[in-house]
């Protein structure tokens, strides 16, 4: 195709949010919120998400992803948008109120183990039976990424007092939904180590911790 032609434009994409849906939602949809300052959002091509959890979420933000595969640009705006700080909690809270708009939640908090499954990179809990039915006797509610829609989960993580899962990118469904004070606990592989969520939960208010699991055969324990 022949590239269109943009007078002004802001990059709204960043090179991980092209990769990783985690990086998108959690990055991308709050710089988004910059680019429409300085110009048109200029959004890039991602994998598609067989979930179709990304067009949801353009629903809730009121944001317009098609992407831009060849453009001229006159003037391109480029953001560095890494530090946590007031800036961004700003606009973090902004998305949160917009979910808050479509899942206003009750008063009753609730504990949520987020299953990963098989969703994503593989990153197989080998001993997952064992501790649902440890959280469960401690009155934890079980979403699965697999089977339960994004209204599921969403509903159910504005009302987590805690939420344990294991890393990865589905965790990001939190940012923008579990409460101000209260807890993410991260189960961490320990051949892939990232401390990528507890910046964004600090900003938040959220409780962040994690346990390093040890690594067994065709997983994790």
């Amino acid at each position: 195709d022949e590239p269109i032609h943009i007078g002004k434009a802001a990059l709204a994409s960043s090179y991980v949010g092209t990769k990783y849906f985690g990086h998108w939602l959690r990055g991308d949809c709050i710089q988004y919120i910059l680019a429409q300052e300085y110009g048109q959002p200029l959004c890039v091509r991602r994998p598609v998400d067989p979930a179709d959890h990304q067009r949801s979420y353009e629903r809730y933000f009121h944001q317009n992803w098609m992407p831009t595969d060849r453009a001229r640009i006159d003037h391109l705006v480029v953001f560095q948008d890494y530090a946590q700080n007031k800036f961004k909690q700003r606009r973090y809270k902004f998305l949160k109120a917009q979910i808050k708009e479509h899942f206003p939640g009750t008063s009753r908090r609730t504990n949520v183990f987020l299953r990963r499954g098989q969703t994503g990179v593989a990153r197989i809990i080998q001993n997952e039976g064992e501790i649902v039915d440890a959280l469960v006797k401690r009155d934890f509610k079980i979403v699965d990424l697999e089977n339960d829609s994004l209204e599921t989960i969403l509903s159910t993580l504005v009302d987590a007092r805690v939420v344990v899962s294991m890393e990865g990118s589905h965790i990001s469904h939190c940012c923008f939904t579990v409460p101000d004070r209260s807890g993410l606990i991260v189960l961490q592989p320990p051949d892939r180590f990232t401390g990528v969520h507890r910046g964004w939960a600090e900003c938040m208010s959220i409780r962040f911790g994690f346990v390093v699991g040890d690594k067994a055969e065709g997983g994790y324990y």
